[in-house]
């Protein structure tokens, strides 16, 4: 059998294969090939799965890829961290100021995703917060790096501007979406979720108006996993339960098993009835 690895959970990998999501792990040998990163299967990797009699599924084999890019670790050893493969292309989300993107850490990701033989479009995010100094300074790197022949895109939040062209580029493209911290990586996720709405403009999905699809249809069809962990006050089983209420109790046991906190949870003193401040307390 043959999949593609489209989440990593420590050490839990969604396989989507032609007859659903199979969960696996990896067989140790893995780690005693010449693997030079500190993930040997990473997301976007086309695997072979083996399947054993207790019906625990494994990753067998890596099928070639056509490429990946990495990040190096920051001391001096010689890994690196692989954080995605097979990549149509990669979104890298930079800004002038608040905060801003050094063109050393622009360079340095150009020149590891061409080593790689992966294509990169630069968006330029957060022009409505910028001096008339910070503009021209926005202008003079989009005019050096689109002349180079790098794709460059000038996106602003508050009114949608740029999301569409942005959204097209994206449109049935495995797409690795990359910057440092804060450069509104997470809000323009949240802009196609609706977790807020535009100020001016819109954000359409084939031709339709976000705004026109109620947030249950939408948040339904989008996976997402936030950059920072949060508990709500009331039970572990209500926190787990948060996105869907009538979740079955099969559901809820597979989700917490997935996520690797189900021996957690039972050993707590109340179990999934535990209760639990806000952010944990």
């Amino acid at each position: 059998m043959q999949g593609l690895v489209v989440k990593n959970t420590g050490n839990i990998y969604s396989v989507k294969t032609d007859g659903g999501v199979v969960e696996c792990r990896i067989k140790g040998n893995f780690r005693l090939k010449d693997i030079k990163s500190t993930n040997p299967v990473a997301v976007g990797d086309y695997v072979k799965i083996s399947m054993r009699e207790d019906n625990t599924a494994y990753i067998s084999d890596i099928l070639p890829r056509r490429n990946y890019i990495v990040r190096k670790a920051s001391n001096l050893s010689k890994q690196s961290h692989i954080l995605a493969a097979n990549v149509d292309v990669c979104l890298l989300v930079v800004t002038v100021n608040y905060p801003a993107t050094s063109t050393t850490f622009i360079d340095r990701f150009l020149a590891s995703a061409e080593a790689y033989r992966v294509p990169v479009v630069l968006v330029f995010n957060k022009a409505d917060l910028y001096s008339e100094a910070e503009l021209a300074s926005m202008e003079s790197l989009i005019a050096l790096y689109e002349s180079i022949g790098y794709r460059c895109l000038r996106t602003v939040a508050t009114d949608g501007q740029g999301i569409e062209e942005l959204k097209e580029i994206v449109k049935g493209r495995v797409s690795l979406l990359a910057g440092n911290s804060g450069v509104g990586k997470s809000t323009l996720i949240n802009l196609i979720m609706r977790m807020y709405d535009v100020d001016e403009g819109a954000i359409r999905i084939d031709g339709v108006d976000i705004r026109d699809i109620s947030q249950k249809t939408l948040r339904s069809n989008i996976g997402v996993v936030l950059q920072e962990s949060f508990l709500f006050t009331g039970s572990v089983w209500q926190n787990l339960t948060y996105a869907k209420p009538n979740a079955t109790h099969e559901e809820v046991i597979a989700a917490a098993k997935q996520a690797e906190i189900y021996d957690d949870i039972l050993a707590m003193p109340k179990g999934f009835d535990t209760y639990v401040g806000e952010r944990g307390t």
